[in-house]
């Protein structure tokens, strides 16, 4: 097919038993792409479901990868992909290998399979991928697997990944290694953004875990929902740590985000060195910064910010790596003993409000912490009481999360917390 060309398949057909195939057409660009989507047929309209796919179990649908040449200028549109109903095999409905660039998924819904994208590029350049407006649902293994630099992935849904429930499932399993079957470490970015993530009891494994080194690749998780009820203690919200691989991870920010979960840990950024958790509202479980003691061969861990993070029925923890920590205008409500842990030298840590066991009640700190309202009670403990020098610049906009959210900023007098009064 040409450049520009488009393989269309009608809204409310289906499809079942295809066996998948490999894309490759040098024709394809990114300023020209190559389509594979839905069209409106004459007897239907614009509310007419997605075509569904229906693939066998294993089967990966397309295979974008080697051999020969980069290569790259697909769009993969409002297609409705099913595989099942065994999820334990296959290596993911999309398997991107190889010197793969410029690759645009939208209003895909994805249900089933071990994994629903395998993301292998080794191209030397940032692969440009845009991951958006998806859904993810029921895979064995995880959702999203390896090396996504130069990636985003925005207003995504994922709900029940990583069925297999054992520690090594997850959500979202990002991975670079400094050689070995992944691609190395690139300048570049990873977005990861407005994307809700949710699982039931099943939840075994960290949903959002990050591996490997990202020393040069900068990651953003930005304003996105993470929760889960399983008391599973394997089940973490978001992790940056070593592996089979030692980790080592440079630049990370983790700002606005929502993280809510029932085991014993929410958050770990261990082998983190430059990284910033700020404005963050973390509900039901611990947050933990550098606890990990295998990490690269590199400088440990060291000069985390964690500023402006709301965090009820829970705590914080800095382990013994390091120095140059900020640990500033935080409110923690916590039953334990003490609301931080903090080994190393730090920087500035001071104006942090802490409710430890027998303190105030609730309501005297937010506005309605049952409907998880985390905006400051004025008058109260956390009004004014900020450092009015250092500070997150912006805030968390709504008191529930919303994947329009885009932060409000902050102007003296700064408040303790994510949200304004």
């Amino acid at each position: 097919m040409a450049s520009g060309d488009t393989v269309a398949f009608c809204r409310g057909g289906a499809w079942a038993n295809t066996t998948g195939s490999g894309v490759r057409n040098a024709n394809c660009t990114a300023s020209n792409t190559c389509d594979i989507r839905d069209y409106i047929p004459s007897w239907g309209n614009a509310n007419s479901p997605r075509p569904i796919i229906q693939t066998g179990n294993g089967k990966t649908l397309f295979f974008v990868g080697t051999p020969g040449p980069s290569h790259g200028g697909y769009r993969f549109w409002n297609l409705d992909i099913r595989e099942g109903p065994d999820f334990t095999a296959g290596q993911g409905i999309f398997f991107f290998a190889g010197d793969v660039h410029d690759i645009d998924m939208c209003n895909l819904r994805m249900d089933g399979s071990y994994m629903s994208i395998n993301l292998q590029p080794s191209g030397a350049y940032n692969t440009k991928f845009s991951i958006r407006n998806s859904q993810f649902l029921n895979t064995g293994f995880g959702a999203v697997y390896g090396s996504p630099t130069g990636s985003i992935f925005e207003s995504n849904v994922f709900q029940n990944n990583g069925l297999i429930s054992t520690p090594q499932m997850h959500t979202i399993y990002f991975i670079v290694l400094t050689g070995g079957e992944a691609p190395v470490d690139a300048p570049g970015e990873v977005i990861f953004r407005n994307n809700d993530v949710r699982t039931d009891t099943r939840c075994g494994g960290v949903m959002l875990v990050i591996h490997g080194q990202f020393i040069s690749t900068r990651l953003t998780f930005e304003n996105n929902q993470v929760s889960t009820t399983s008391t599973n203690p394997n089940c973490y919200g978001i992790q940056t740590a070593s592996s089979a691989r030692p980790g080592e991870f440079h630049n990370l920010v983790l700002r606005r985000n929502r993280i809510t979960t029932a085991g014993p840990t929410a958050l770990e950024l261990s082998c983190c060195q430059d990284c910033a958790a700020t404005d963050n509202v973390i509900v039901g479980s611990g947050v933990n910064f550098n606890t990990a003691s295998t990490c690269n061969g590199g400088p440990p861990g060291s000069r985390v910010t964690a500023q402006n993070n709301t965090l009820f029925n829970s705590s914080v923890t800095i382990g013994n790596q390091g120095s140059g920590y900020i640990v500033e205008n935080n409110a923690v409500w916590t039953d334990q003993v003490s609301c931080f842990t903090v080994a190393p030298p730090t920087d500035r840590f001071a104006n942090n409000y802490c409710r430890a066991a027998g303190g105030a009640a609730v309501g005297t700190i937010w506005l309605g912490v049952p409907n998880g309202n985390f905006k400051p009670l004025n008058p109260g403990p956390l009004v004014g009481a900020a450092n009015q020098t250092y500070y997150s610049p912006t805030a968390i906009g709504t008191v529930l999360w919303s994947p329009t959210d885009t932060g409000i900023p902050r102007a003296p007098p700064i408040d303790i917390g994510a949200l304004l009064r």
